[in-house]
């Protein structure tokens, strides 16, 4: 509540506010992170069996309906040889799937994945149409884990879409933060560009993880509470939902939001701006 106090001191007092709960959002050891004060814990992770029995114990068992996604892959460094001569730029496999709900999230390794194949009941969370999934560029993000993976993501809300639509300014993650949960998230700059495949993640690294899907979740259910005006979801199957937007599917040629390196490399610019 702003009160009788100035616009500049209100300013000032919100920027104290802000800046404490960003200093206090890291707490525990690197695997077991826990974002306070919402007292949210940050589990990390490449056992696929410890990622079912996540995925069951905060979605299915909990019946939660609602959850952030976001991945994390390792950026482009260099151009290789192509089949037929040439140089072509090339992106990795994704390393790594965040989950979150209100109070969990979990960060998948997928690079480090045992056993190396999708884990069962996180592959059904992606595709059950009852679990809502909201994300940055969600549609992008579902070209690549069911191209890396071979597992479709269906229910899919672009939060960024939703937050402009809604007349948030809204062109990435850490502007969505700022403007709807008033939370300072501007990471670093060498965080998106960091290596993504190492066994133990830094502290930043994971909490930025963290950070992309927990506030994608928080901030479409905060905008749908207040506006009482649900996004709109998407069930299409992937190729339903590219040939709406005008866009060609994987191999079909250059496309608007393509799926090569290059564009993955500029989306996650656009991620991270």
């Amino acid at each position: 509540d702003r009160g009788a106090i100035d616009e500049e001191e209100f300013n000032a007092r919100k920027r104290t506010i802000v800046s404490r709960f960003w200093s206090s959002l890291l707490e525990g050891d690197a695997s077991q992170r826990v974002l306070m004060p919402r007292n949210i814990q940050v589990q990390v992770t490449n056992d696929a069996d410890f990622a079912d029995s996540w995925v069951q114990r905060n979605v299915d068992e909990s019946g939660e309906t609602e959850i952030g996604v976001s991945v994390a892959w390792v950026p482009v460094s260099s151009r290789q040889k192509g089949k037929r001569g040439g140089t072509r730029k090339t992106r990795h496999r994704i390393s790594l799937i965040q989950l979150a709900t209100a109070d969990q999230v979990l960060v998948l390794q997928m690079a480090h994945l045992q056993p190396s194949k999708m884990p069962k009941l996180v592959a059904e969370v992606l595709k059950d149409e009852m679990v809502t999934k909201h994300g940055a560029y969600i549609l992008e993000d579902s070209i690549k884990i069911e191209g890396d993976w071979a597992t479709a993501m269906s229910a899919r809300v672009d939060i960024l879409e939703y937050a402009t639509a809604m007349g948030y300014e809204a062109k990435n993650i850490s502007q969505l933060a700022q403007t709807v949960l008033a939370l300072d998230y501007t990471r670093p700059d060498w965080v998106p560009k960091s290596d993504w495949e190492v066994l133990t993640l830094s502290e930043m690294q994971i909490t930025c993880a963290a950070l992309d899907a927990w506030v994608s979740r928080e901030a479409s259910v905060y905008i749908s509470g207040v506006s009482k005006i649900p996004p709109k979801i998407d069930v299409s199957p992937l190729h339903a939902a590219l040939a709406e937007r005008g866009i060609n599917p994987p191999g079909g040629g250059k496309k608007r939001g393509s799926t090569s390196a290059a564009s993955a490399e500029e989306e996650e610019s656009r991620k991270d701006a």
